[in-house]
């Protein structure tokens, strides 16, 4: 998976990105900071929106 498919599975106008580089959506709702190691999450995700959820952790912090 790279940014581009991320972006596709994310980019359905439900998930937004951040300023900072985080994500978030109010329904599902789904909240991360930068510079947080946990998300919040509260909804139905489907398993290529949790694996990419996952993959934008990973790469957009930088301590993981």
């Amino acid at each position: 998976m790279d940014e581009t498919e991320v972006k596709e599975i994310l980019d359905k106008g439900v998930f937004q990105e951040n300023e900072d580089g985080g994500l978030y959506s109010w329904e599902p709702y789904l909240n991360w900071n930068i510079d947080d190691k946990k998300a919040c999450l509260d909804g139905y995700f489907t398993a290529d929106e949790l694996e990419a959820t996952a993959w934008w952790m990973r790469n957009k912090h930088e301590s993981f």
